[in-house]
């Protein structure tokens, strides 16, 4: 089927563009230091804060293929400093949660590296130390050996002291403790999809998770999420490619009850996401407070508003997907209590 290729938009100067808002009603006071914002930020990163302040347009012409839902026009009261300042909210989030995943990262390298080198220090890719009877356990041994191979080439490339030291002085192959620094996040659940049940399940343990498919599940969507963070996507209202779903069960439900009870997508926003993610670091061994930060950083949300109202333009519920009971959790009150 041939595609029809559609015109782009002429090019425009940063002063036309500037033009362009205020004619579609957005407030901007100094055109000059709105020049230098564009500059700054982009024009297109800027469209996408700009977005929920847009006016709707009536249900009949939604276009659900193009995914238009909203008019050119921004709603009264919208201004480009309040547009900003959404931004830097949404900045300021992304950073706190990035360096949440990498605390995880750290923690989730070692427990996986005390539990399978008290087996043997390359037990991480020796078949008879990981779950053979897998399905399709060949295949992925075989792409989890080449991945980790081709970290310790880099490695190598890069002229890093510490593997050439364990390749020429220590071992080689490089043993778990040192080979899982150079895999990245995001391949460490194929090999905690790799473990045999009962280490995957001490893994799961050590981070308050009872069953460790859920706990790969979770680590999956905390992968998905610290992508979106590292390359500097909009975070605080997004739906993510993997929902949190939480069973009776799952996990001490006693510290975060109300996440059994998340409805219409809400285990696929940012709070879902970071919940688990305090609660995993609640529960690990050397225990963290960052949940707390992460509600601080949360209630910057309400701070957003338009020119001339004292309310709260977005909603913690229906743009970061908090449960409606979240504050009597007794993992948040711990938080909360403490401020």
């Amino acid at each position: 089927i041939m595609q029809v290729m559609r015109a782009n938009k002429p090019f425009k100067n940063d002063a036309e563009l500037v033009c362009l808002l205020k004619h579609r009603g957005l407030i901007i006071d100094n055109d000059v230091h709105a020049q230098s914002l564009i500059k700054k930020f982009g024009y297109h990163r800027i469209a996408g804060y700009r977005y929920p302040f847009r006016q709707l347009l009536p249900p009949e012409e939604y276009n659900h293929d193009l995914r238009q839902y909203r008019k050119e026009s921004h709603v009264e009261g919208t201004s480009l400093d309040t547009v900003i300042s959404l931004l830097k909210f949404d900045d300021k989030l992304r950073l706190s949660i990035l360096n949440a995943t990498f605390d995880l990262e750290v923690r989730l390298r070692s427990v996986i590296s005390r539990v399978l080198s008290s087996k043997s220090p390359t037990a991480h890719i020796e078949y008879r130390f990981l779950n053979s009877a897998k399905r399709d356990f060949a295949k992925k041994f075989n792409k989890w050996k080449e991945t980790v191979e081709q970290a310790i080439e880099r490695a190598e490339r890069d002229e890093d002291d510490f593997i050439i030291h364990h390749k020429k002085v220590c071992y080689d192959p490089v043993p778990i403790w040192a080979a899982l620094e150079y895999v990245s996040f995001g391949n460490l659940p194929y090999l905690l999809d790799l473990l045999k049940p009962d280490d995957l399940r001490e893994v799961a343990k050590s981070f308050g998770v009872k069953r460790e498919k859920k706990f790969v599940a979770f680590i999956r969507a905390i992968v998905n999420v610290r992508n979106k963070c590292a390359h500097g996507a909009r975070i605080f209202n997004r739906s993510f490619k993997y929902e949190i779903k939480v069973n009776e069960g799952d996990i001490d439900r006693a510290l975060i009850p109300s996440l059994l009870n998340m409805r219409n997508g809400q285990g696929k926003k940012i709070y879902a996401v970071c919940t688990i993610l305090s609660y995993m670091l609640v529960k690990h061994d050397s225990s963290s407070g960052w949940g707390r930060e992460f509600i601080s950083i949360s209630k910057e949300l309400l701070e957003v508003k338009l020119l001339g109202s004292d309310e709260s333009y977005f909603s913690w519920v229906n743009d970061m997907g908090f449960s409606q009971n979240w504050e009597i959790d007794p993992m948040w009150i711990d938080f909360t209590s403490l401020d």
